[in-house]
C-alpha cells in the first residue's frame, strides 16, 4: 500500500510585545527586528537568552517538527505576524555528546565517532570502583541546524561539549551545571551555551551497574541507560 504524505499544518500567529510564540517571548518589536527571550527546548526549563530576529528568521524546533518563521512585522500597531508549520516529521531532539569527544578506552584515547559495539572501554561500578567494560550500544542522532551545546570547563583544564539534557554521572544534566559548582572532583571556570555546527551527536552505553563513562576525560551518564 502506498503511503500518503502528510500535509502539514499551518497557522499563521498574531503576536504582540509579551506574547510567547513558541518558546520565544516577545519583548521588544522594532521597525525591522523583533527582540526577545529565546528558551532553548533542551530542556526547556533550563536555558535561556536574548535574542533578535527578522523577517525570515525561523524559531521553531525542527527537531520536534516545528517550523515558525517571521513572516512580517507591523511597527506601528506593535504587531508581528509569523506562520507556523507543524509535521510528523520531528524527531527526538538530541541530548548527547559533541563529535569531537574522546572516549577512554582500554586501548587508550578513541574519537566517539569510531567507538562501535564491542569497543571495551573504562566505566565505573555501583560502588564508584573503575573498572572495564564492553560498549553495549552506540547512538548517532541527527541534529538540527540551530542546536546547541554546552561548553564546559573544569579548573584543571578538561572541557566538553555536550547537550544540555544530557546527564551527568552525579545524577544532574549538563543544562543545569553553573559556574562554581563540582563536576568529577573539579571547579567548574566556564559553563556558556553555544552554537553547535556539526550534524550529529554522539552516545554510548558500556556494559555493567552504571553505563558511565569517560568523555574528555570527565565521567558522564548516558542518554542509553535504562534506569
Amino acid at each position: 500500500m502506498p503511503t500518503v504524505p502528510t500535509v502539514p499544518t499551518v497557522t499563521t500567529l498574531v503576536a504582540t510585545i509579551g506574547d510567547k510564540v513558541g518558546t520565544f517571548t516577545i519583548k521588544q518589536i522594532g521597525l525591522n527586528v523583533v527582540e526577545g527571550v529565546f528558551y532553548n527546548p533542551w530542556p526547556l526549563c533550563c536555558f535561556s537568552m536574548n535574542r533578535t530576529i527578522t523577517v525570515g528568521d525561523d524559531i521553531g524546533i525542527s527537531c520536534e517538527g516545528v517550523s515558525i518563521i517571521l513572516e512580517n512585522i507591523n511597527f506601528p500597531s506593535q504587531i508581528a505576524v509569523f506562520q507556523r508549520t507543524l509535521t510528523s516529521g520531528g524527531r527526538s531532539c538530541p541530548i548527547c555528546l559533541s563529535g569531537d569527544t574522546i572516549i577512554n578506552t582500554l586501548n587508550g584515547p578513541l574519537n566517539v565517532k569510531n567507538v562501535t559495539v564491542g569497543t571495551p572501554v573504562w566505566t565505573v561500578d555501583r560502588f564508584g570502583r573503575k573498572t572495564t567494560g564492553t560498549v553495549l550500544e552506540v547512538r548517532k542522532s541527527p541534529v538540527p541546524s540551530i542546536h546547541e551545546v554546552v561548553h564546559i570547563v573544569l579548573q584543571d583544564g578538561r572541557q566538553l561539549y555536550a547537550s544540555p539534557a544530557h546527564p551527568t554521572a552525579d545524577g544532574r544534566t549538563f543544562g543545569e551545571l553553573k559556574q562554581g559548582d563540582i563536576l568529577d572532583n573539579s571547579v567548574l571556570t566556564v559553563v556558556e551555551l553555544v552554537p553547535y555546527g556539526q550534524a550529529y551527536t554522539y552516545d554510548l552505553l558500556p556494559s555493567g551497574d552504571t553505563g558511565f563513562y569517560w568523555a574528555n576525560n570527565i565521567l558522564v551518564g548516558s542518554t542509553l541507560s535504562p534506569a
